[in-house]
């Protein structure tokens, strides 16, 4: 059995499903589960998921419904990440920072033994860290008996 991680960049999946005809997952918790029994049983599997929420300033209601709905998806053992909105020239409100968070969480994940990380994301940002993370996987594996700070820039202690 592995250790699984699956993360989810909610902009990317939901364009991803309507332009499939699908309106939305509810509950999220379920989309989750499908995903990890697709990719096969592992003894311990996290779910991240990456939003961000539109500023209070803006649409304080729609604020409010946005942080029910990062709420809910906690108390289904979900780990919410949350970027932040920027207006545009356009007046578009886009998600920022979120390939920043899942790039980082996708290193730690790898440092803490994470065998599958299973990403939804549209950014090609990610494939040089997904690169990083396997690289500091092998080298944590070889190095199992250093107690310094290694080539993943974090101290480990494996006896």
């Amino acid at each position: 059995m592995t250790k699984t991680a699956i993360l989810i960049d909610e902009m990317c999946m939901m364009y991803q499903l309507h332009n499939i005809g699908v309106e939305g997952v509810n509950p999220w918790n379920a989309f989750y589960e499908t995903v990890s029994e697709y990719f096969g049983q592992s003894n311990e599997v996290v779910f991240h998921f990456y939003g961000n929420n539109v500023p209070r300033e803006m649409d304080g209601e729609r604020f409010e419904k946005r942080e029910r709905f990062f709420n809910a998806l906690q108390r289904h053992n979900i780990q919410v990440f949350h970027g932040f909105s920027v207006i545009d020239s356009q007046n578009r409100l886009l998600s920022k920072g979120i390939d920043v968070l899942m790039s980082i969480n996708m290193l730690d994940l790898a440092r803490e033994g994470y065998e599958d990380i299973i990403l939804a994301t549209a950014s090609s940002n990610l494939v040089a860290y997904s690169r990083a993370g396997r690289e500091c996987k092998s080298h944590c594996e070889r190095e199992r008996t250093c107690r310094k700070v290694d080539k993943c820039g974090k101290p480990h202690d494996f006896s």
